[in-house]
């Protein structure tokens, strides 16, 4: 059940309540010996079912916001793909070294991706120093 759907069946309860504390208002006798008392529990209800309303009524303007701003990405994002795809075809192909070095990356992530279905484990940390002292050092000035 989405927001809206609960929003909606609140609001028709609340309805309901509302009739019956108002008929529970025009039946109280205001000369029995526990009028003031029963007079309070009424007016506590009804503030409290007048707060139910209002939280209703924010999430159900929630749940439009919510509605129109995954509306606005959608849109947002097939705009995004055509114009992608627009200058897919556009742009001239890549040099030969930048390709040579997008395939390596392309083969390095595929290998990753078999070896590691659930994704890279996290190494200690220090796990690259043999590849740092393999990189040559240039002397400080």
């Amino acid at each position: 059940m989405n927001l809206l759907t609960a929003a909606a069946r609140v609001k028709a309860r609340l309805a309901s309540d509302w009739e019956w504390l108002q008929r529970q208002f025009d039946r109280l006798d205001t000369t029995a010996p526990n009028a003031a008392a029963r007079l309070v529990s009424l007016e506590t209800r009804r503030e409290g079912m007048t707060e139910q309303l209002d939280l209703v009524e924010a999430a159900e303007a929630a749940a439009d916001a919510l509605a129109t701003a995954q509306h606005e990405a959608a849109r947002n994002l097939r705009l995004l793909d055509r114009v992608l795809d627009t200058f897919e075809f556009q742009l001239p192909p890549l040099p030969a070294e930048v390709q040579q070095v997008h395939d390596r990356r392309s083969a390095l992530i595929a290998t990753l991706q078999a070896r590691y279905p659930n994704g890279v484990p996290h190494f200690a940390p220090g796990w690259d120093a043999h590849l740092l002292a393999q990189q040559p050092r240039t002397k400080a000035a």
